[in-house]
């Protein structure tokens, strides 16, 4: 024969143990990495808790929650209530533009006097500025007259005004 060829064998040393590997055994290899991924996979949280709620039990929570409940829905009267202080200002803002739009110019005097005497003569008297203040004045203290029989027959009004129950 021609050449001699020299050959070599490279052998792991996983064969060269006395037992021979069988198919079970790298059925249970396979299964062990299987399990081993699974465990790894197990110990990572799937979801992480907030700071806030770490540590604490579930009573703890909801408590927590209700608290946060009420303090929103305390929250929302509070927006409620703005709400309709700011619309009462704006309308009260709208009707004091309108009461100080221009008028019609006024006719004169002598001219409504002419056609209706006696209307002309009442709404002299009506608009004169002096009869203007006497009727604030008058107003003025009629309100300060029913504050006053107010006070004197219940002394705690503004109490019960003031509290959450009225």
């Amino acid at each position: 024969m021609g050449g001699e060829h020299n050959m070599s064998i490279v052998v792991d040393e996983a064969t060269l143990t006395e037992e021979p590997i069988t198919e079970n055994q790298e059925v249970e290899e396979v299964q062990a990495d299987l399990v081993q991924e699974d465990t790894e996979l197990e110990t990572q949280p799937e979801s992480t808790i907030p700071e806030k709620y770490a540590g604490k039990s579930l009573e703890e929570v909801i408590e927590m929650h209700q608290n946060a409940e009420r303090i929103l829905g305390k929250q929302g009267m509070e927006v409620g209530h703005q709400r309709k202080l700011i619309e009462t200002l704006m309308s009260s803002q709208q009707q004091a533009a309108e009461a100080t739009a221009p008028k019609e110019e006024p006719v004169p005097f002598e001219d409504r006097f002419y056609e209706d005497p006696a209307s002309a003569v009442n709404s002299a008297i009506e608009n004169h500025p002096d009869v203007i203040k006497a009727k604030e004045t008058r107003a003025k203290q009629n309100q300060a007259l029913n504050q006053a029989q107010l006070e004197a027959s219940h002394p705690d009004f503004m109490e019960i005004v003031e509290s959450k129950d009225f």
